[in-house]
């Protein structure tokens, strides 16, 4: 087996644990794919412009071949060429109308290809925001990323372009048989078989050629993938010396991708070869049908110079369809990403309902057990805790034991098999994502920030915050002085991810941000888990103040954030093994008090 098609197959291979699953469908998508047409059915109505135009064009080539044969039929006859200057004018005038109607067409298509590609956009944006980070973070950001804007691009084309050529294309080549069949019955059911073969040859382009540049464009997308997880760990290969070794695997897999490319072009070559021969075969027939006809009296000369004219016109929009049904085959590789997404189904997916406002600021977990896989173990068992407004609770625990899977379903980014989460006794599977999620300000131990300024990071909490708002809440979280001192302070840009802060100034940042929020509910998790010791102490204190009069669930490897908590969780393998107070909890002599042994005896 060649490296080629191994790399195909590994890219194009269905992952059931990571990466969108389009390749579930895709060496089965047709031509005109039922689920893909009514996926731009919003969008048709900015296509009939094209459609008009495009026919325009087609007829202007008629008409123009009705009078080249009128002005020959009279040279042949011996009128002065003079009495068919109306004749000249009007050709003139049609190729002057055409060429504007051309220019218009492009600029059209053009508008509205890109208009389609931001509706698409747009939409899979919506959708991805309604699946959530639970459905998100099971796939490659790649993978996400490609089908966003290379998936889009690909269908624009298949919308934009090659479907309204496919109704121009039919159209005018039924005007022309019929046309054809009005000056001579024979040349016009020969022709029109003809046509017909023409028009179908794209079905058989498509199954000769469409599935190996619909896998080509599936597993594009992935390698794609490759080079940003490379891109974003690039400290940590240069780190460890594998830099060149891995973009030595980029770069034969690049080559192989490139030559399983090639292989398709190659075929695509093979494959509009019969087109090409049925055009030059229709303009044969043609002549020759046309003088046996004529000899026999049964077509005129002026008939006959019509039909050969005619016959090269019938022919345009087939022509001009083979050059545009490549959009086609990526259109329909691309198609099966984009429907991933947008037929994807929330992972949590229950209708939400009208909710009492406002919300009370407790919460429960009534017998929760969840997986994230079904093949895999409980993440969190049978788990049930209570939180009462105004309560500071912590979640501790060994790494892996469930803490972080509490806030994933508190925030509602999955729904558990069983049992049922609960805020303010209402449970949160029936309580609208907005309404729910403004309930929480969340500061993680992976601190998001986007490329822009300081200002920006911090309205997103609250886009309407005054200056002396943000000022406020960054002074509470200990971070207007080092924000001041910044090249232009507020309006600092702070690079992607804010990698021109440090850890602990991003974290700072953070705390700032959820202040601005102000809502009910505080979730710290690990919230100081990846700053030094003087950072940690100014983001606690920063914390405390943020926490106070608020209902708080504080999730921490490090007990010495939670020893004030009011009450005390302790979790092994996804289960509550002890609950209490810190003095409580040690002297049970259990897994909190070892856990409180193991980390005096770091210190």
């Amino acid at each position: 087996m060649s490296k080629k098609t191994d790399v195909v197959k590994e890219y194009t291979r269905i992952e059931s644990k990571r990466g969108l699953s389009i390749t579930t469908g895709a060496n089965r998508m047709k031509l005109f794919d039922r689920r893909v047409l009514e996926l731009g059915r919003g969008e048709y109505g900015k296509l009939w412009s094209v459609i008009i135009l495009g026919l325009l064009i087609s007829f202007s080539y008629i008409i123009q071949g009705l009078l080249i044969a009128l002005i020959l039929n009279g040279v042949f006859a011996g009128t002065p060429l003079h009495e068919s200057g109306l004749y000249f004018a009007a050709v003139a005038l049609l190729i002057v109308l055409r060429w504007a109607m051309i220019r218009e067409n492009d600029r059209i298509a053009a508008r509205t290809a890109s208009n389609i590609a931001m509706s698409l956009r747009r939409r899979m944006y919506h959708k991805l925001y309604e699946l959530g980070p639970g459905w998100v973070l099971n796939q490659k950001s790649g993978v996400i990323q490609a089908t966003l804007v290379d998936g889009a691009e690909a269908l624009q084309n298949y919308y934009g372009r090659f479907l309204p050529q496919v109704v121009v294309s039919i159209a005018a080549g039924i005007s022309i048989v019929a046309i054809l069949l009005y000056v001579d019955m024979i040349i016009g059911l020969v022709i029109g078989a003809m046509m017909i073969a023409a028009l179908i040859q794209p079905l058989a382009i498509y199954k000769g050629v469409g599935k190996g540049i619909q896998i080509w464009f599936v597993a594009m997308p992935r390698l794609f993938a490759e080079y940003v997880d490379n891109i974003q760990g690039i400290v940590t290969l240069k780190s460890f010396n594998a830099s060149q070794k891995q973009g030595e695997i980029l770069y034969q897999r690049t080559n192989d991708l490139y030559d399983a490319e090639i292989g398709i072009l190659r075929n695509e070559i093979l494959w509009s070869i019969p087109p090409g021969l049925v055009a030059a075969i229709c303009g044969t027939v043609a002549i020759i049908i046309g003088a046996i006809r004529m000899d026999a009296g049964a077509l005129s000369a002026a008939g006959l110079l019509f039909v050969l004219l005619l016959v090269r016109e019938a022919l345009r929009p087939v022509t001009d369809l083979r050059q545009t049904i490549h959009f086609s085959f990526s259109g329909m590789g691309a198609a099966e990403g984009v429907l991933d997404i947008l037929e994807a189904v929330s992972l949590a997916a229950v209708p939400a309902r009208p909710t009492p406002s406002p919300i009370p600021h407790s919460f429960a977990f009534e017998d929760i057990t969840f997986r994230y896989r079904k093949a895999d173990a409980p993440a969190v068992e049978n788990l049930s805790f209570e939180v009462e407004p105004g309560d500071k609770v912590a979640l501790v625990g060994r790494s892996g034991s469930g803490k972080t899977t509490v806030t994933a379903l508190l925030m509602r980014y999955f729904d558990p098999q069983a049992g049922v989460v609960r805020l303010g006794g209402e449970d949160i599977r029936y309580i609208p994502t907005d309404d729910l999620h403004a309930m929480y300000s969340i500061v993680s131990q992976d601190t998001f920030l986007s490329y822009g300024t300081v200002r920006d990071n911090l309205l997103m909490a609250k886009p309407s915050a005054s200056q002396e708002e943000l000022e406020r809440a960054a002074r509470a979280a200990a971070a207007h002085k080092f924000i001041t001192t910044l090249p232009e302070g507020y309006d600092t840009l702070i690079g992607e991810r804010g990698v021109r802060l440090s850890g602990g100034e991003r974290q700072r940042i953070a705390i700032a941000r959820a202040i601005l929020k102000d809502a009910p509910i505080l979730i710290l998790d690990e919230a100081t888990s990846s700053v030094d010791v003087a950072n940690e102490a100014l983001i606690r204190e920063a914390i405390a103040g943020l926490a106070h009069d608020r209902t708080t669930l504080i999730i921490s490897h490090r007990l010495s954030t939670v020893r004030d908590a009011d009450r005390i969780y302790v979790l092994e393998k996804g289960r509550l093994t002890e609950a209490g107070t810190h003095t409580e909890l040690v002297g049970c002599n259990g897994n909190y008090s070892a856990l409180v042994r193991a980390e005096e005896e770091c210190v």
